[in-house]
């Protein structure tokens, strides 16, 4: 997804139209939104001409720059041609597929989209740091000293490292392979992937980092004094984690990870902080901590079962988009039974005349049949559509459907086939088009 956003987003800067990150998301979201159909739909929605077309070498001389390349062996995905440049470097990873574009007058234009991406990144890139302000103005306001607000910096700072790793771990969010890969000692996902980054079988080292750095920001939240016990203790066993964390990375798989070296010298320099600065621990209520382990199981189990579930879906929709895909939809199409095609007399026709043909038979009373109508009108746009109604009177519908074995609504045929069961009319959409 995030290949053909930043291809799409990137495109449209160099055509010469503004479009707000949201809208070029919203563009996107669709069954086949992660594709180079995905790419040509959103554009015939801003009402930007497009092509998409196959071609051999020597034919790109006669496309005007801009265009859009595919690269399906790089990790880009699409490259986007502006001079001779930029086409000769795209060559050896292009594999014959580019897609055209240019603006109309009817392309529309977004006012103040420098605003909009700036309350959209706010909202979104930048939720950490929102929430680090709010947890920051809070902790002045209950201790303010420079050592318990060093102490939240630490812990607040360990918390954003974390929740990379758990991205890194959980969605399919490549947040931090800018870092993740450097010559053959920094290796991250060789780390998370490797079977010392696991405890007790289901706590990761990103889990771990992101319980331990939340429950010691909590701590100091929750409780005016007392805190340093608690944190000490988890410090130590902290500590402990460090040296086991940089001992297996370099002499056991010889590869080392950044932002697990990160949580590392963060609790190393927390543990100097509450050492030197600290005075003797005192016992606090144990009902602090326990509250502290609560809140940061509760919030870690919120963020990664959202992280999975962005990744699922992620992963089912990549999926489903091969289900859009033309030949396989006729292949599917012709393993369904075959109908005669009914003659017009007894059908309310509409639409163009395509080669393909949708015939939908209807009735009245059907619940189901009311939810097509809003499909069958953007269908017209891109083939010819026949809606046959089971109350009409005529003796020549009544045979024909018992000929046909038409026997409940709504029935959906394709070019003479029934509609397979794995889709439905809303799909139709995405896959005659192409």
């Amino acid at each position: 997804m995030k290949q053909v956003y930043s291809a799409l987003y990137l495109y449209l800067q160099v055509l010469g139209v503004k479009v707000p990150h949201s809208v070029v998301r919203h563009l996107l979201d669709t069954p086949v939104g992660m594709t180079l159909r995905g790419i040509s739909d959103a554009l015939d929605l801003l009402q930007i001409e497009n092509n998409v077309y196959q071609l051999p070498k020597e034919y790109l001389k006669e496309l005007d720059y801009p265009y859009l390349m595919v690269l399906p062996n790089s990790k880009e995905g699409f490259a986007i041609i502006t001079n001779d440049n930029d086409k000769e470097k795209a060559l050896p990873k292009w594999d014959g597929v580019v897609l055209a574009a240019k603006k109309t007058n009817a392309t529309p234009i977004y006012n103040y989209v420098w605003l909009r991406d700036a309350i959209d990144n706010i909202c979104n890139s930048h939720l950490e740091l929102t929430f680090s302000a709010i947890v920051v103005a809070f902790a002045m306001l209950l201790q303010p000293n420079l050592f318990t607000m060093s102490h939240v910096f630490l812990s607040l700072i360990g918390i954003w490292v974390s929740i990379s790793l758990l991205r890194k771990d959980y969605s399919e969010s490549n947040s931090t392979g800018r870092y993740c890969k450097i010559g053959r000692f920094i290796d991250c996902q060789s780390v998370l992937d490797s079977k010392g980054s696991r405890f007790l079988r289901f706590l990761r080292l990103s889990d771990l980092g992101f319980l331990f750095f939340s429950t010691q920001l909590f701590l100091v939240l929750i409780s005016n004094n007392g805190w340093q016990t608690f944190s000490w203790i988890l410090l130590i066993i902290g500590c402990c984690f460090t040296v086991y964390s940089v001992v297996y990375q370099i002499t056991v798989i010889h590869k080392v990870c950044l932002y697990c070296m990160s949580v590392n010298l963060i609790t190393w320099l927390d543990t100097i902080l509450i050492s030197t600065n600290a005075p003797l621990p005192k016992v606090g209520t144990p009902y602090i901590f326990i509250f502290s382990v609560l809140i940061s199981y509760l919030i870690w189990s919120f963020t990664v079962r959202n992280m999975s579930l962005s990744r699922q879906t992620y992963s089912l929709r990549n999926r489903l988009s091969v289900l859009y895909r033309r030949g396989l939809f006729e292949w599917l199409l012709s393993q369904e039974r075959e109908l005669e095609e009914i003659s017009d007399n007894y059908a309310e026709c509409s639409g163009i005349n395509g080669t393909d043909t949708i015939t939908v038979f209807v009735h009245p009373q059907c619940k189901k049949c009311k939810t097509v109508e809003a499909a069958i009108s953007q269908l017209s746009q891109i083939a010819r559509v026949k809606i046959v109604s089971l109350a009409a009177k005529a003796p020549e519908v009544r045979l024909y459907c018992e000929r046909n074995q038409i026997v409940r609504t709504p029935t959906i045929v394709v070019d003479g086939h029934e509609l397979p069961e794995v889709y439905d009319i809303g799909d139709l959409k995405y896959i005659l088009k192409s």
